[in-house]
C-alpha cells in the first residue's frame, strides 16, 4: 500500500546517512531487541487508519475519496478522472495533460490553460529510497499490520501492501 506522506518524512530520510536511516523508525530495546519506534513521525504517518478515523469524525466516509497512490503514480490520469467523477466537476485533465518524466520517475502536469506549461513534482519526489533489509521490512510490515487490516475493514476494500 503507498498513500502520500508528508514531504518533511522524505526530507528526514535523505538527509541522514543511508546507512543509519533505520534510527528514524527504529529503536534498540535491552529487553525486546529491535521494535519500531511508536514517537516516530514517520512511523504514525502511515498509521492510515489512524487518520482516517479522524476524518471519519468529521465526515462520512462517503464523503471521502481513497486512492492507492501507487496507481496515482502509474496511471494519474485514470485517477484524476475518478477524482472528479467522485466530486462530479467536469472532466477537464486527459492523458495529454500528463507527461512521464523519465529521470524522476514521475509524470508531470501540463497545464490545461497554457500547454507548454509544464509543471513537475517538488525535488524531494522521485528520489530513491534508502534499502530496508528484509529483516527491517518484516518487521514494519508485523507492525503495521493490525493497523492497515482495520483501515482495510473501516473503508470495505483492499489494498496489495505484501512485503516483497
Amino acid at each position: 500500500m503507498y498513500m502520500c506522506v508528508c514531504a518533511r518524512v522524505h526530507d528526514s530520510l535523505n538527509q541522514i546517512d543511508p546507512e543509519n536511516h533505520e534510527r528514524l523508525y527504529l529503536t534498540n530495546s535491552s529487553q525486546n531487541g529491535l521494535m519500531v519506534r511508536n514517537d516516530s513521525k514517520v512511523v504514525s504517518g502511515g498509521i492510515y487508519a489512524r487518520h482516517l478515523m479522524t476524518w471519519l469524525s468529521y465526515f462520512p466516509l462517503q464523503q471521502i475519496h481513497i486512492l492507492d497512490g501507487l496507481d496515482l503514480v502509474t496511471q494519474p490520469a485514470r485517477e484524476v478522472h475518478k477524482l472528479e467523477t467522485f466530486l462530479d466537476v467536469p472532466h477537464i485533465l486527459t492523458q495529454g495533460n500528463f507527461i512521464y518524466n523519465a529521470s524522476r520517475g514521475f509524470y508531470c502536469l501540463r497545464a490545461v490553460c497554457s500547454p507548454y506549461r509544464v509543471k513537475c513534482l517538488g525535488k524531494n519526489k522521485g528520489v530513491s529510497h534508502p534499502t530496508m533489509k528484509p529483516s527491517t521490512r518484516r518487521l514494519m510490515y508485523e507492525f503495521y499490520r493490525p493497523h492497515n487490516e482495520e483501515f482495510f475493514r473501516v473503508i470495505g476494500r483492499r489494498f496489495d501492501w505484501e512485503p516483497t
